[in-house]
């Protein structure tokens, strides 16, 4: 999301990029610069779609960028209407559910196919030397929150995998399509993530956001998570958005003697600073895991959640990005 300042997060990345390079194995290739948490008015956002892509590329001059919006069910259309007051009325599939105000809500799965989807086609053919790409931040099963994107030439893909294990997604109206829902505990957490590897090893990523916030997120976990999904799961937000927030990165809950993990450090989150030695992320490497430097530049996420490295080829998504 672009709601803090981009100029004080270019000096923020540029300096992040500094300490990181010195402490990372050699890339073959070029870098290249996207952002894969953004928020539209579709969910929590404050601006359209075609805001977003514009401030990411004509503005900022990113590569490429992912549709991210949260699962589960919400009111607003892509131009930020209430459902009930657009003229023709949606048809809206699914069981039927409101918020606590009263509005109308469509569930995620659908908007993600019907409109999302096909607005990020759209805009695609209007930005032929940029890659767009639709993602989902995933409701992850007794977790927080995660980046997933599947790089297909269908909506269903990512819309199934919506609907299958997004805790925020409580329709059951396509059982008969054969879709079982897990999206309750963290093993149907890590079905996901299986789900993802088994399915789309080579066209999606998992990314974990904001990892340390309400410290939902364990080094077991992680290793769970790249155990089922190697290739999938590589990585998290090391530097979160909302930057600009009196607590920032968002990381203001009270979890009594635990609170300093769920800080922010000079904007970075509790885990990157474990990374050469100490906390999870050494917990997470020492272990085996995929999780490797050898394998993974930190993303650091400044302000808009820039994704400054990525942690394998773009190619390898099959984005048109550039890499060798």
């Amino acid at each position: 999301m672009y709601r803090s300042s981009f100029r004080m997060s270019v000096v923020l990345i540029l300096t992040a990029l500094m300490v990181a390079v010195g402490s990372l194995y050699a890339f073959a290739g070029e870098w290249i610069t996207g952002d894969f948490h953004t928020h539209t008015f579709l969910t929590d956002g404050s601006h359209t779609q075609a805001d977003v892509v514009g401030h990411a590329f004509d503005t900022f001059g990113l590569d490429w960028m992912a549709n991210s919006e949260h699962g589960g069910a919400f009111a607003r259309n892509p131009e930020g209407a209430y459902w009930e007051n657009v003229t023709p009325a949606p048809y809206i599939i699914g069981n039927p559910v409101k918020d606590k105000n009263g509005r109308l809500l469509m569930w995620r799965w659908q908007s993600l196919r019907d409109y999302s989807y096909p607005l990020l086609q759209s805009l695609q053919s209007r930005y032929s030397n940029k890659t767009l790409i639709q993602g989902l931040e995933w409701n992850v099963p007794s977790h927080e929150h995660a980046s997933v994107a599947i790089v297909e030439d269908v909506p269903t893909a990512i819309s199934d995998f919506e609907y299958m294990f997004d805790a925020g997604d409580k329709d059951t109206s396509r059982a008969r399509e054969g879709l079982v829902k897990r999206n309750v505990t963290h093993a149907d957490a890590v079905a996901g993530a299986a789900y993802l590897q088994e399915n789309y090893a080579d066209t999606s990523y998992f990314l974990i956001n904001h990892p340390s916030r309400v410290l939902k997120y364990s080094a077991a976990d992680i290793r769970d998570f790249n155990n089922a999904a190697p290739t999938v799961c590589f990585g998290f937000e090391g530097l979160p958005g909302h930057q600009k927030e009196d607590a920032r990165g968002g990381y203001g809950s009270n979890l009594g003697d635990n609170t300093y993990r769920a800080r922010t450090y000079g904007g970075a989150d509790y885990m990157v600073a474990g990374w050469e030695g100490s906390g999870i992320a050494y917990s997470v490497r020492s272990a085996g895991s995929g999780y490797s430097r050898t394998r993974i530049s930190i993303a650091l996420m400044v302000g808009i959640s820039i994704l400054v490295s990525i942690l394998r080829p773009m190619s390898t998504l099959k984005t048109g990005a550039r890499a060798p």
